[in-house]
């Protein structure tokens, strides 16, 4: 199972622009980590990192490009961080979400 953090926005307008996720970490073996993101909306989680089909190192900034323009802002998110190939060991510090919208 992945680890979960979860993080709760609020106040924002009704459309998602922009979602942006800046992470701390650290991992002897990227290839083997899988990073998704879900949203407050029901729908599955969103991949940010494969490292199965990604190459080069691992981003300190991901921009989840898969966001539903018509779906809630607001909610609660959850960074998922899963060691697919159970190689490696590795740490996460802290994170940042940073969510920009726009009225309907």
């Amino acid at each position: 199972e992945p680890t979960a953090s979860r993080v709760w926005v609020y106040g924002q307008a009704t459309v998602p622009e922009d979602i942006f996720i800046d992470i701390d970490i650290e991992h002897s073996d990227p290839s083997s980590l899988w990073i998704g993101l879900e949203p407050p909306t029901g729908q599955g989680p969103v991949t940010l990192w494969d490292g199965a089909t990604m190459e080069g190192p691992l981003p300190t900034r991901f921009v989840d490009r898969a966001i539903y323009r018509d779906d809630a802002v607001n909610g609660m998110y959850r960074l998922l961080i899963q060691n697919v190939g159970g190689r490696g060991e590795g740490t996460v510090g802290a994170f940042t979400l940073t969510v920009t919208s726009r009225w309907d």
